[in-house]
């Protein structure tokens, strides 16, 4: 893989985000400097995913919002990757469901 000629990578399905996404964590030096996700187009991951980014282009008071939910927590969580992103979890949700709502979805 061309990821591994950049240091070690872990690698894994992604079973939380379901059997469509792999996931790879590239540590250059000893820190993660890569975390690439693949993911089958059009599954509900991806869809989740692009409903969000979509959200955020569109709302720069939530994305101001998510910035600073990151900030923080990667302040608070800088070697525990795992809680890092389940704190950006309801945060998440929160926007997936209001804009499913707005769309009708």
């Amino acid at each position: 893989m061309i990821l591994k000629t950049l240091g070690s990578a872990h690698i894994n399905r992604g079973a939380d985000q379901g059997p469509n996404c792999f996931c790879c964590a590239c540590r250059v030096y000893g820190v993660v400097s890569i975390h690439l996700h693949s993911v089958k187009y059009d599954s509900d991951f991806h869809l989740k995913h692009i409903i969000f980014r979509d959200w955020l282009r569109v709302h720069p008071e939530d994305a101001r919002r998510y910035y600073e939910l990151k900030l923080g927590l990667a302040e608070k969580y800088s070697s525990d990757v795992k809680a890092y992103a389940d704190g950006k979890t309801d945060f998440i949700n929160i926007i997936v469901e209001k804009a499913k709502g707005r769309k009708g979805i």
